[in-house]
Parts: structure tokens; C-alpha cells; sequence
């Protein structure tokens, strides 16, 4: 018995990746150039590669938020996802995650969603990875 699911449970981790963290985590330290602010519409999640690594970037009322784009349960397409007032939805299994910390709102993911630090300059939305416990826009 402790045989068969010791390779049942290394099937499911190493090789389907059931229970791992999908999410890109970009390592960069310096404040990138995205999109025109302009071009961001309300409650649309919009899909940006930035140096490799997918981002989904939000609009929801008045306030601007970056996470990472493939959703940490099993790596869904969050710019596909659904809006709400506090968090974006998975649109494969149905995780829910706050905009603004990527804390975890609903399962069934176990890990929380990497966010990315905002700032505008110039009528250009900049991000670079999160370091502080709190991801809003900031002026510059």
C-alpha cells in the first residue's frame, strides 16, 4: 500500500504538478514601462508580457493592480478571468485572489498570486516586482 502511493503521490506532483505553485515570479528590480494608462480599460484584466513573465493588469475602481498572469493552482489564464470588486477569478478551476495583495479569496488554490508594484510616469503604467506588503498605485 505505501508503495503504490508513494508513486501515485510522485505521479501527481513531478509529473501532472498537482499541488505545486503555477505562478510566474519575475526577478527583476527596476520599474518596467507596460502600457499607456490610457489604453487600460475598467474591470478589464489586459494580458502584458513583460521580460518573459505574464502579468495580467487591472483597472477596478479608480485603482490600477499587476499580478501574475498564470494562476498559481494550476497556471490558468487570469487576463481571462472574471472582475469583481475585490479580486479576479480563475476561469479553469475558479480560484479567486484580492487585486491587491493576491492573497487567496476562495480556493481551490493554495497558494497566493505573486503581484507586481505600480507606479505611473508619464502617462506610462511602470511595474517591477513586489517587495512591500502593499501593491497600489503610486504616483511618481
Amino acid at each position: 500500500m505505501a508503495l503504490a502511493a508513494a508513486y501515485i503521490g510522485g505521479d501527481l506532483v513531478y509529473r501532472k504538478r498537482i499541488g505545486v505553485d503555477h505562478a510566474q515570479r519575475p526577478d527583476w528590480d527596476d520599474f518596467v514601462a507596460v502600457l499607456p494608462e490610457r489604453d487600460l480599460g475598467e474591470s478589464v484584466p489586459q494580458r502584458i508580457d513583460v521580460r518573459g513573465v505574464s502579468v495580467v493588469v487591472i483597472r477596478r475602481a479608480g485603482r490600477i493592480y499587476a499580478l501574475a498572469e498564470s494562476c498559481a493552482h494550476l497556471g490558468g489564464p487570469l487576463s481571462e478571468g472574471s472582475v469583481d470588486d475585490v479580486g479576479i477569478r480563475c476561469p479553469w478551476h475558479r480560484s479567486r485572489f484580492a487585486l491587491e495583495d493576491g492573497r487567496i479569496l476562495e480556493g481551490p488554490s493554495t497558494f497566493p498570486q505573486p503581484c507586481l508594484e505600480l507606479r505611473l510616469r508619464d502617462g506610462q503604467i511602470e511595474l517591477r516586482p513586489r517587495h512591500s506588503p502593499r501593491s497600489l498605485l503610486r504616483e511618481s
